[in-house]
Formats: structure tokens, C-alpha cells, sequence
């Protein structure tokens, strides 16, 4: 038996796109996951749908929170995961239906991240898919070379990696402390 993942989606302003995201975690293949919205005082329609699918899917849950950015939304989130895997997607973005147990598959062989490829898109918007493998995630290279590129979001990580450390607050490019 698998433990549960994490899905952290942070959320701002994202009625657009935000259902794709969320139907794209809801069609996973690997079904032992919690997926935690934070929404980050969204303006727009953004704060319905993530009610709607906390209402929809007991795996779903859903934190409304002022306005502080991605980094207090992704804080926010890691302090209620119980999984042992942390992942995050952005709302902007989706994910292969069958790439979370592609991943777990992975982790199950004792790595402690995964990273997965990426593909863009451009539609009406800008965004990526994740989708397959990298396979940098079962070569022997360094830390710093298995996380570039430097996004929280194309990974999944052993809990513990964040035990004592959260993402800083009021900061361009957020994630390159946490992936460097």
C-alpha cells in the first residue's frame, strides 16, 4: 500500500484555468492522495470552484486566506499536509492522468525527489503540462542538477524535506531557495 501524497494548489485569480488543474488531479490513476487548495484571496470566481470541489471530493480541501502570495499560500498548506509525499501544482497548469503514479512508483524505490518533464502549451494562456518521467530522477547526479529547473511544481518530494523549513514570504522567484 502506497502512502498519500500532498497535492498543494495554491490558487489566485485562476477561474480560468482552475478547473483543468483540479479535473486533472481528480482523474489520477493513483488515488491515495489529499490535495489541499489554498486560495489566496482571490477576486474572481476562483473561490467557488475550490468549494465546489471540497463538496465534491472528500480528498479535497480548501483554506481561504487574504492575500500574501504564493510563497504564504504554499506555507499555509505544508503546515496541515499529512502526507508523506509533497507536491504542488499551479492552478494555471495540469498534469498527466497518469503521471502521480508514475511518480510514486519512483519514490517507492527509495529516491527521496522526483522530477517530472514538463511540456507548454500556449492557448489562451500560458501554462504547462506535466507529463512522464524525467530521467535525471534515476541517474546519479547531484541535488542541484536533479532540481533545475528551479520550479516547486515539477516534483514530488519525501515529506521530510521540508521538516523545518517553509517557502519565504515577500520574494521574487520563491522556489529557488527550496530547489537549489
Amino acid at each position: 500500500m502506497h502512502s498519500i501524497i500532498s497535492i498543494i494548489v495554491p490558487v489566485y485569480n485562476s477561474e480560468n484555468t482552475l478547473t483543468r488543474c483540479l479535473d486533472s488531479i481528480l482523474s489520477q490513476s493513483f488515488v491515495d492522495y489529499e490535495c489541499i487548495i489554498v486560495d489566496d484571496g482571490s477576486t474572481d470566481g476562483s473561490s467557488r470552484i475550490c468549494e465546489e470541489y471540497a463538496k465534491r471530493d472528500s480528498r479535497f480541501s480548501v483554506f481561504h486566506k487574504k492575500n500574501e502570495g504564493v510563497s504564504s499560500a504554499r506555507n499555509l498548506a505544508l503546515e496541515n499536509a499529512t502526507g508523506s509525499w509533497i507536491t504542488f501544482i499551479d492552478s494555471d497548469d495540469y498534469v498527466d492522468h497518469h503521471l502521480y503514479e508514475l511518480m510514486v512508483n519512483e519514490m517507492d524505490k527509495g529516491y527521496d525527489i522526483v522530477v517530472c518533464d514538463i511540456q507548454y502549451f500556449f492557448e489562451d494562456n500560458t501554462g504547462f503540462v506535466m507529463k512522464g518521467l524525467d530521467q535525471r530522477n534515476i541517474d546519479n547526479i547531484s541535488k542541484k542538477a536533479l532540481l533545475s529547473p528551479m520550479f516547486a511544481w515539477n516534483k514530488i518530494y519525501l515529506r521530510s524535506y521540508f521538516d523545518g523549513y517553509l517557502y519565504p514570504l515577500n520574494t521574487w522567484y520563491e522556489d529557488t531557495p527550496v530547489t537549489t
